[in-house]
């Protein structure tokens, strides 16, 4: 299986120029490549290296065998379904979840010890903390007659002021409906005023000076979209955006760390499946 790029998408420019660092050349974009800091580069698989990870084995019926990545999978499931996957080589292969330790070499695993299933390498997002405001004087408001101006504040934090904030969540203390909304800019009591002037639902506004913000979120999900294709050619099977985007894939080569190093690692979270030990 070859996880080398094969392909490349350009945005229009007027997109490519929002993204910091970007150099326009014509109608493309070009950015300077970033070195992987120290906790991306210890995830790096390159040949002969030492790897253990628990997946799928499957036997074809020419006796061939593949190790398929915890993959989300089409419906149906079936053998077709292992869309992510490596060559499996080596000692005897019996199909069935596995923990495999073996070799990484020229884009294949060459097994050299089974053991019974274990957990995935891949950690659990982080859960989302709880309600960061306390009630106001009263308790919180119960649903207004008008609506709760959620639509209005998407639109203004998403819209007209991505720079200003970080994308709103809601939650339900009680039953009763807060929309939570963090604030990045540099006077966050004029940020909350102006919020507050056009959303007449329960507000909980919270200050978070130097977090990313919308508009940063949106530059990086613009330029991973650039230089990164999801799909079994490239290994990666997700990403998910947030204050750093989580990407998952079935190995981190060196040609994949050199693409992302296109877009950066400060606000990327590279999450491999197969990975050096």
């Amino acid at each position: 299986m070859s996880l080398i790029f094969l392909a490349r998408r350009w945005l229009p420019a007027a997109v490519a120029a929002a993204l910091a660092g970007v150099v326009l050349v014509g109608e493309r974009s070009e950015r300077e490549p970033v070195a992987p800091p120290a906790r991306v580069e210890a995830l790096i698989l390159r040949d002969g290296a030492a790897v253990e990870a628990t997946g799928m084995i499957q036997i074809d019926d020419a006796g061939g065998a593949r190790f398929c990545a915890p993959a989300p999978e089409p419906i149906g499931g079936g053998f077709a379904a292992c869309e992510y996957a490596v060559r499996l080589t080596g000692i005897d292969l019996r199909p069935g979840s596995a923990r495999v330790r073996g070799i990484w070499r020229d884009g294949a695993l060459a097994a050299t010890a089974l053991l019974p299933p274990g957990a995935g390498v891949i950690p659990p997002p982080e859960p989302e903390s709880g309600l960061p405001c306390a009630a106001p004087r009263g308790g919180w408001a119960p649903p207004a007659a008008g609506g709760d101006g959620l639509a209005e504040l998407d639109d203004y934090v998403e819209r007209v002021h991505p720079e200003q904030f970080r994308r709103p969540w809601v939650t339900y203390p009680g039953g009763i409906q807060v929309m939570v909304v963090e604030t990045v800019a540099e006077d966050p009591s004029r940020a909350e005023a102006a919020l507050r002037s056009r959303v007449p639902g329960n507000l909980c506004v919270v200050s978070r000076p130097g977090s990313p913000s919308v508009a940063d979120q949106n530059a990086v999900g613009a330029a991973l979209s650039m230089f990164l294709d999801l799909g079994p050619e490239t290994g990666v099977y997700l990403w998910a955006p947030g204050d750093v985007f989580r990407i998952e894939m079935v190995a981190l080569t060196p040609e994949i760390a050199a693409t992302l190093s296109r877009v950066g690692f400060a606000m990327l979270d590279p999450q491999p499946w197969l990975r050096p030990v």
